[in-house]
């Protein structure tokens, strides 16, 4: 044996020992699940999120995995997910209210809130503070819980298990849809292993259903098949509508391309099926809930942190701060001038992928009413984009997150291990990330292409022509200078291929982070 082949087998034994420790560490911290703050509390996180990023670097670097044991991974992972009871978060119980209403109660749960049926047995499971709370999640998502509810009846632990399944069943989709485009295995690894990620199935959120219903509707844009790609897309919005802006900004790359047409068919027909869906909920009125969580801010929202340094310190800024419609304002004016910022430097590559988790990012990273689980709607679609650095700002947006959330949903911040201060401190890390998003993301030009993007190693020269929408096989025009199209490609041929990660709680009358008490349903 050569020395090259021991040591190639030493790096492979390596990886696979880190591979499964990535999975023990995320099992272990779910396991625990949000404990009252202790010295040691941040320990597990920690550790999950550290040997992800590992694994995920190491990938990389020099891919040593192959697909398929990155895919048995997550599966693994899922199942003890899927095992565990939630943690974090009771949003599950009121997707299965919901769903009753509709199929036991035929009640429409956008028009009707669920205390109106208190003999119900699974509205003992809801948490009171919401039992006044009308769905907030798209239609389509409300009618797959009438389905399921049709079947779990009024048993928990088969309402749980329906939603827990749901959301692993998408994320393995999500992972697969990657291997299939001959993704690398650093971006398998960066979603189906994701901390953040495996949060939201254990806690069965429908965000990860929206996100790997996206990366289908770009797939398909990608294949230029606009008209299925935008009923996809509104099928991804009518299941939560915090996809919208990537929707757009797809509309927006495609129409940066010149492609005219695929853009007119992918807007129309998206706004279309979404339309039909809240028409068919209710109209006007089935939006309402969506306008009335704009008004409220959570726990882990820069504005929130702005609005305790501004109103609580008599900071510059407090009136017009003090209340959530200058806040939601200016979030919208900072993730339309970083998706700006981002579209403008690459607007002569004009990835639908990238443009789609640029916008998503931005938007989660500006939010006045941002969660957790809001993040696994972007990792498998800027996954698919393969752009590193805006990969990695998707992460620590993800890793914000998670941080500012390891004390439960519902506990007063000023008692736990996080305080005001801490949540501004991670308030500006973020606003960073928004900077880095608008100035660069864009990515800069590669020293080896081959090594560092997270194409799979069996594809080709990085000298082969790229088409405009990823490795489609077709030339594309000669990018801008500073641009980097980085997408999972597939291997280049003379044929045409495919191309290439609360309900919180918090309280609407909460004007001030000293003591956010998280309790509307996200």
């Amino acid at each position: 044996m050569s020395a090259h082949s021991a040591e190639t087998g030493g790096g492979r034994r390596r990886r696979w020992i880190l591979l499964v420790a990535v999975v023990a560490a995320d099992s272990v911290w779910l396991a625990l699940g949000p404990r009252p703050p202790t010295s040691t509390r941040w320990l597990p996180l920690a550790a999950a999120l550290g040997l992800h990023a590992a694994l995920v670097v190491a990938e990389w670097r020099r891919p040593l995995l192959d697909r398929r044991a990155l895919v048995g991974a997550t599966v693994a992972a899922v199942a003890v997910a899927v095992a565990l009871d939630p943690r974090g978060s009771d949003d599950v119980w009121l997707y299965a209210m919901y769903g009753r209403m509709v199929e036991t109660h035929h009640a429409n749960p956008f028009l009707v809130a669920p205390g109106a049926f208190p003999g119900d047995p699974m509205l003992a499971h809801v948490e009171e503070a919401w039992h006044g709370t009308r769905a907030s999640y798209g239609p389509a998502f409300v009618a797959l819980s009438a389905a399921g509810a049709a079947g779990f009846g009024t048993s928990a632990l088969a309402a749980r298990l329906f939603f827990q399944v749901v959301a692993g069943t998408a994320l393995v989709g999500a992972v697969a849809m990657l291997a299939s485009r001959r993704a690398g295995t650093a971006a398998l690894a960066f979603v189906g292993l994701a901390p953040a990620v495996l949060a939201v199935v254990n806690g069965a959120h429908n965000d990860l259903l929206a996100g790997a219903v996206l990366v289908g509707a770009v797939v398909l844009v990608e294949d230029r098949r606009s008209i299925a790609a935008g009923a996809v897309a509104g099928l991804a919005v009518a299941v939560k509508a915090v996809v919208a802006p990537a929707v757009l900004a797809v509309v927006v790359a495609l129409a940066l391309r010149r492609r005219w047409p695929e853009a007119v068919r992918v807007g129309v027909v998206s706004a279309a099926v979404v339309t039909a869906a809240y028409v068919a909920a209710g109209g006007t009125e089935a939006l309402e809930p969506l306008t009335t969580q704009a008004e409220v801010s959570s726990r882990s929202s820069v504005w929130t942190s702005l609005r305790f340094l501004a109103v609580e310190r008599d900071g510059p800024g407090a009136d017009w701060l003090g209340g959530p419609e200058g806040a939601r304002r200016a979030a919208m004016a900072a993730a339309g001038l970083a998706f700006a910022g981002f579209a403008l430097r690459n607007r002569r590559t004009a990835e639908p992928a990238a443009f789609a988790a640029a916008a998503l990012v931005a938007t989660l990273l500006a939010a006045t009413y941002v969660l957790p689980w809001y993040s696994a709607a972007v990792l498998p679609v800027a996954a698919l984009a393969g752009r590193r650095l805006l990969g990695a700002v998707v992460a620590a947006q993800a890793a914000v997150m998670l941080v500012a959330y390891v004390q439960p949903p519902g506990s007063l911040i000023a008692e736990g291990a996080l305080t005001p201060e801490t949540l501004v401190r991670l308030a500006a890390v973020q606003v960073a990330l928004l900077v880095v998003v608008a100035v660069g993301a864009g990515g800069w030009p590669r020293r080896d292409q081959r090594s560092r993007s997270w194409r799979s190693p069996s594809g080709a020269s990085p000298t082969t022509p790229r088409g405009p929408l990823g490795a489609s096989g077709r030339s594309s025009p000669s990018q801008a200078p500073g641009s980097e199209v980085e997408a999972v490609a597939a291997p280049r041929s003379t044929k045409r291929q495919p191309s290439s990660v609360s309900t919180e709680s918090d309280s609407p009358s909460s004007s001030t982070t000293s003591n956010s008490t998280d309790s509307s349903p996200g």
